[in-house]
């Protein structure tokens, strides 16, 4: 018998039903399928455009944190260098009552006798330059200024005969400062 002939005529019907029916099953599978593509981009679309919204809000978000921690890091090195300038203004501030304390403290510890000309102040010691009618009243004035706490030593520099009045003498004092002292 040849091979390919179909000699049964319900053998022929049943192929082109076979056929007929794979072709609907095909078609419809297709369908579904397209059905299933198109519901699922009906789906996906709005999450995909929410989540599209979501990112550029963060975006926007981040570009606004990012000028906010720029201007932070800003105010930052301006507190640092204003606390710097605060700390630098309180030793001054220290420094120049300390030598107001110490100018006091030497002025208070000479006697109304000693009639001053000139100060000069230096970080380690201050020096007075006066006259005196009572050249005999010294050695208290810089026993006073040794006792005192702001000085370490007081020492008479000089003594001579002055020009002010007969009978008066200049006088220089040095007083070193103790560098602890307030």
């Amino acid at each position: 018998m040849p091979i390919g002939v179909n000699l049964l005529p319900w053998r022929s019907q049943r192929a082109t039903r076979q056929r007929r029916v794979f072709g609907l099953a095909l078609a419809t599978l297709g369908l579904l399928g397209l059905s299933l593509m198109w519901a699922a981009s009906v789906a996906i679309d709005p999450a995909r455009q929410h989540q599209a919204d979501t990112n550029a809000k963060l975006r926007a978000q981040m570009n606004t944190l990012s000028a906010r921690v720029s201007e932070y890091r800003q105010l930052e090195q301006h507190l640092q260098t204003l606390t710097q300038r605060t700390t630098a203004l309180a030793r001054i501030n220290q420094q120049q009552a300390s030598d107001f304390t110490a100018l006091a403290a030497a002025i208070q510890a000479l006697p109304p006798a000693i009639v001053l000309s000139a100060l000069e102040q230096t970080p380690s010691a201050i020096t007075l330059r006066g006259h005196t009618q009572t050249p005999e009243t010294l050695p208290r004035a810089l026993k006073r200024l040794r006792e005192h706490a702001a000085f370490h030593s007081a020492a008479l520099k000089t003594l001579q005969p002055g020009n002010q009045a007969p009978g008066s003498s200049a006088l220089t004092i040095a007083a070193q400062r103790n560098p602890g002292a307030p």
